[in-house]
């Protein structure tokens, strides 16, 4: 158990680790661009955009499973279990209805976007042949 006094003393560790951690972040950042200023590195930005793309819209479909299992527990929205899907944690997918769903949301536009760009890009070849 922590008291008043020893509180204040907490949050101020705390509050160093934090500042101590930014410092660390925006230091490492400042290192990296001067390392790519000097040595003229240049990025391939045919890759990297595509790249932190497929990362982020992840990061999108896992944050959605993981948020709906939090809403779950917090006794905000039902639990439909579903007996044939596994519970993988770390893709956030979860074996509920409507864990399932929430990823849905974000997984059926991204196949339709991506169906209608490779038949636009399969037109754009037929007609270049």
């Amino acid at each position: 158990m922590v008291r008043a006094g020893q509180a204040d003393k907490v949050r101020v560790v705390w509050y160093g680790v934090a500042w101590a951690l930014a410092f660390s972040g925006a230091s490492a950042m400042a290192v990296l661009y001067s390392a790519m200023r000097v040595l003229s590195f240049r990025l391939p930005l045919g890759l990297v955009f595509p790249g932190t793309a497929a990362l982020l819209f992840f990061l999108a479909v896992s944050f959605a499973g993981k948020g709906m299992l939090e809403l779950q527990e917090g006794r905000l929205v039902s639990i439909t279990p579903l007996d044939w899907m596994p519970r993988v944690e770390w893709l956030g997918l979860f074996p509920t209805l409507e864990s399932v769903a929430a990823q849905m949301v974000l997984l059926l536009p991204m196949a339709a976007a991506l169906a209608w760009l490779a038949l636009r890009r399969r037109k754009a070849a037929a007609s270049r042949s």
